[in-house]
């Protein structure tokens, strides 16, 4: 067993039964105490006692990851997120056969670098973040001492792609919309809903008497109410008219769901000449709509159902410039102090908004 100094604390180096290296801190400065550290350990090991798992109660990551995404499963009605089982796929190829204390920094750099040469940084970032998410949980159940996702930084990316309707181009796709399609670019972008919480509506989520949509089971596993506006609440009383609760708002003849129909609505976006937009950027319009309307970008947040107002922030230059106001409120204010005749009185500072 080696002992060295980082800085001015002492560590040891030293490899298990299995021949996994570890180095771990002694928290101390001394060099006698760091050495009576290092002996004490040496002994345990050799009589069996310092490290609490057997070979036997290994588990590799593949196997683990598996047992995570039933335990998620079983939290939300049956089924995995969409986006775990994603990462499952992309990350299990690379990790699966490690043992969870096996994987160290490296094999994640690596790792990293092979995904760069066919998929963007962003891409690889979600990964990372589902990577570092899996030990996290290994950690707290003790199967890991650390988390080496932890110490490899994330790539720095620019802001997210931003792509909203202008009012001339929501004049333009309403031209070339069937009825049905108009109905779901109008929810989408008056009430933030597209996939599977627009297409996977049922009469139940629409509550007349309060004017909401509800949203049982978000991202964030909250349920989110929208106010419906005077549009939305027009398309849902026609589509909801006849059809049991649990009837699907947007539906085929036969009752089952009218699914997410993305050739008709990217034909539709075809034919209107709208470069660059999916049918997910009605979510980004309903959002930069608000934004551009003065709501506040907390509001926002909770009509988008985000878990943290920082992920709305992308939204945040389209709020109204209230500088140029707050600009004149000081002017208005130093003309008061300075005896100067305003032909409006001063107002406190802070009160534009």
């Amino acid at each position: 067993m080696r002992t060295f100094l980082r800085g001015k604390t002492w560590w040891l180096d030293f490899r298990s039964a299995e021949g996994r290296r570890i180095k771990k801190s002694t928290n101390t400065t001394s060099k006698t105490e760091a050495r009576a550290i290092a002996e004490s350990i040496s002994t345990k090991i050799r009589e069996g006692k310092f490290f609490d798992k057997r070979i036997s109660e290994r588990i590799q990551f593949q196997d683990f990851m598996a047992q995570l995404l039933v335990e998620e499963a079983n939290q939300r009605d049956g089924k995995a997120t969409r986006f775990s089982e994603w990462a499952s796929r992309k990350l299990n190829p690379y990790f699966g056969e490690f043992y969870l204390e096996d994987i160290t920094e490296g094999h994640i750099e690596r790792y990293r670098g092979m995904r760069l040469r066919t998929v963007g940084k962003n891409t690889i970032n979600h990964e990372h973040a589902v990577l570092k998410k899996v030990l996290n949980k290994a950690k707290r159940r003790r199967l890991i001492t650390e988390n080496p996702a932890c110490s490899v930084k994330l790539f720095k990316v620019p802001r997210g792609r931003i792509r909203y309707l202008t009012a001339d181009e929501k004049a333009r796709l309403k031209e070339v919309c069937s009825p049905r399609i108009w109905d779901v670019a109008v929810v989408g972008m008056q009430a933030g809903l597209v996939g599977k919480d627009l297409f996977l509506m049922r009469k139940s989520q629409v509550d007349f008497v309060r004017n909401l949509v509800v949203l049982e089971r978000c991202k964030t596993g909250q349920p989110v109410e929208i106010p419906m506006t005077p549009d939305v609440r027009a398309v849902m009383s026609r589509l909801c008219f006849g059809i049991e609760d649990e009837g699907f708002v947007f539906r085929k003849g036969n009752g089952s769901s009218f699914g997410d129909n993305r050739l008709a609505l990217r034909g539709a976006i075809n034919r209107a000449g709208l470069k660059d937009f999916r049918p997910y950027d009605f979510r980004h319009t309903f959002a930069t709509d608000m934004v551009s309307a003065g709501v506040d970008i907390f509001t926002v947040s909770k009509l988008l159902g985000h878990a943290n107002v920082k992920t709305t922030m992308i939204y945040a230059h389209m709020a109204p410039d209230h500088r140029q106001k707050e600009m004149k409120l000081l002017e208005s204010y130093l003309c008061h102090q300075n005896g100067t005749k305003e032909e409006q009185p001063p107002q406190a500072l802070g009160n534009s908004r």
